[in-house]
């Protein structure tokens, strides 16, 4: 059965080269949360720091010559909205050896804390080699004009948006039709973006020491199919997680992986097919290894920015109301019997028209309005309401707490109190006591943080 289904694949590859001469589909990893930059340029250092990966994938065990697919990249923010990539991906199938390599570019527009659009662009060359020799016969007139060795352009582009814990993001893996096994080689190239399509959606779910991730996944292969994934995917306390998906017209995938001291990140994935392909197959195997690069961290510049400049907000604040108490001080004092003029207004008087034979008739004013005092229970001065998880005089503590919270996929924010001279690290603010309130109560059931609290701040006009 195995050989049978191993000749049905060298015929029915033979006839894709032939009649279509595009290379390969995009590669499909199944770890794609782990690392999304593999596939949507946008991704770049979306972490906000360097980080490098590496995919290896060996699919369709038992099956000989089946395909292999290796991967790495290297990504790092170089500004505060720029970031730089590297790829190189290996993919050996039964007749064909595509090895690439491309640039990234991205950057990201902020809309807000936690709430940004990124954009990709990456582009590259891809070194093919079709192996006629595991080919039982290379006099086949359908490979008379595929060329053995061969060079194609490749590229990408990709966009993401992201607010608080919500993910969306699109891609076009090949932007390219450059047809690198014909005879014409590099000659033609032709842009045809849309023949490889690739999107996601997902959403993280906090329940107190565990995240609940799930993502829904979409891809178009060389405009022959259309496939839908859905993945689910549990942590706890950022350490460990498991986590399963379905792929429409393919089969069922587990996932586990641990990140080791906030820094390394160990994966593996399993794949059974549960199409026609698993009656030959004992499964896929996928591994996946990532480490952060270096202490810088994008985010936490910006965070450090915006609290200088809050400081300089708060310190003009200050100043602006030392200047106006000595301008009061400065005032001219009015003599207690001299009264200040009031004008009066004057009065509007309506005369009606004149008619023969009759009185004129001069209309009534109305009697002077007289403004009537109400009594009114005071007014609470304009706030906000922070509910703070943990306040620091060291700014490096409230930075280690913020990385906290990230790696639990909260979103922490930092507010600097020139008064006290304190960092206040929180995850929620709002104009309204009682919302705070009811998001205090939450974050306590939630268990974190013991001496959560709320901090009144009042709004400076």
């Amino acid at each position: 059965m195995r050989k049978i289904l191993l000749k049905l694949i060298l015929s029915t590859s033979i006839i894709l080269f032939a009649a279509h001469a595009f290379g390969q589909d995009a590669a499909v990893f199944s770890q794609f949360t782990l690392n999304p930059f593999q596939f949507n340029p946008s991704y770049a250092a979306q972490n906000g720091y360097a980080e490098a990966n590496v995919f290896y994938r060996k699919q369709w065990l038992g099956i000989e010559n089946a395909p292999e697919v290796g991967a790495f990249n290297i990504q790092a923010p170089v500004g505060r909205n720029v970031s730089l990539g590297f790829t190189a991906l290996s993919n050996k199938t039964i007749l064909l050896n595509n090895n690439s390599a491309l640039a990234t570019f991205a950057y990201r527009v902020r809309l807000g804390f936690y709430h940004h659009l990124n954009f990709g662009l990456a582009a590259g060359i891809a070194l093919n080699n079709f192996d006629l020799n595991a080919v039982a016969s290379s006099n086949d007139p359908a490979l008379a004009n595929v060329i053995q060795k061969s060079q194609s352009l490749t590229g990408q582009f990709g966009f993401n948006y992201q607010f608080k814990n919500f993910n969306l993001g699109f891609a076009l893996p090949n932007v390219f039709d450059t047809r690198p096994f014909s005879i014409k080689e590099f000659q033609e190239i032709k842009f045809d973006p849309f023949r490889n399509r690739f999107g996601s959606v997902s959403y993280n779910f906090n329940l107190k020491d565990v995240q609940l991730s799930p993502t829904v996944i979409y891809r178009a292969l060389d405009s022959r199919q259309d496939q839908w994934e859905g993945m689910l995917i549990a942590t706890y306390k950022s350490f460990l997680w498991v986590g399963a998906s379905y792929r429409d017209g393919y089969g069922v995938t587990g996932l586990i992986g641990v990140k080791l001291k906030g820094l390394f990140k160990i994966g593996y994935a399993y794949e059974q097919a549960t199409s026609s392909i698993a009656k030959a197959s004992n499964g896929s195997h996928e591994i996946y290894l990532g480490t952060r690069l270096g202490k810088r961290d994008r985010e936490e510049e910006f965070v450090l920015n915006k609290k200088k400049r809050d400081s300089l907000t708060q310190i003009a604040q200050l100043e602006k109301a030392k200047s106006q108490e000595l301008n009061k001080k400065q005032e001219p004092v009015i003599a207690e019997n001299k009264k200040p003029e009031v004008k009066e207004e004057a009065k509007e008087v309506v005369v009606a028209p004149v008619i023969a034979n009759e009185p004129v008739v001069i209309a009534k004013t109305e009697e002077p309005i007289v403004e009537k005092t109400i009594t009114e229970q005071p007014t609470e001065e304009p706030a906000e309401f922070y509910v703070v998880l943990g306040a620091f005089k060291n700014q490096q503590n409230a930075l280690v707490l913020m990385r906290e919270l990230k790696e639990r996929s909260s979103l922490p924010q930092m507010l600097y109190v020139l008064e006290k001279n304190y960092y206040y690290v929180y995850t929620f603010k709002s104009n309204s006591r009682d919302t705070a309130l009811a998001e205090l109560i939450k974050e306590r059931e939630r268990n974190r943080f013991a001496g959560v609290w709320i901090y009144k701040a009042a709004v400076k006009k």
